[in-house]
């Protein structure tokens, strides 16, 4: 989902675990202001104009065992501008992964397991020609 929200002055894009918000005010993102009850992760990129560098904060929901360094960024990082994209993709990359981990969702792995013990219990010991 994606959307602009006039009323805070930020624009925000991601899916509904990880976001990512662009911020050009003084104020520090307020999670509350968000209607979804999934985003485990809130990145917000705030710019520092003086020194062409962005300042980072992360949020995570509360109540919940993710910490903020997902890495490579983490809460409170000035980043120079240039690299802040690549670095921005791969903190969500990561941050999506732990998402998926911490919520014990089924990988592809575990469901390939499972799928391998049912044939198992199917299976007859005997050759082609049989």
């Amino acid at each position: 989902s994606s959307g602009i929200n006039a009323e805070y002055g930020f624009k925000y894009i991601g899916n509904d675990y990880v976001v990512v918000i662009w911020s050009e005010h003084d104020r520090d993102v307020n999670r509350e202001i968000f209607k979804s009850g999934y985003l485990d992760i809130i990145i917000a990129i705030y710019p520092v104009p003086h020194l062409k560098k962005c300042r980072v904060q992360i949020i995570t929901k509360p109540r919940t065992k993710i910490e903020p360094s997902i890495g490579p960024l983490f809460d409170g990082a000035l980043v120079d501008r240039d690299i802040l994209p690549d670095l921005v993709r791969k903190t969500c990359i990561n941050a999506t992964r732990l998402i998926a981990v911490d919520q014990i969702r089924p990988t592809f792995y575990i469901e390939r397991a499972k799928a391998r013990e049912k044939l198992k219990r199917w299976k007859r010991c005997t050759t082609f020609e049989e």
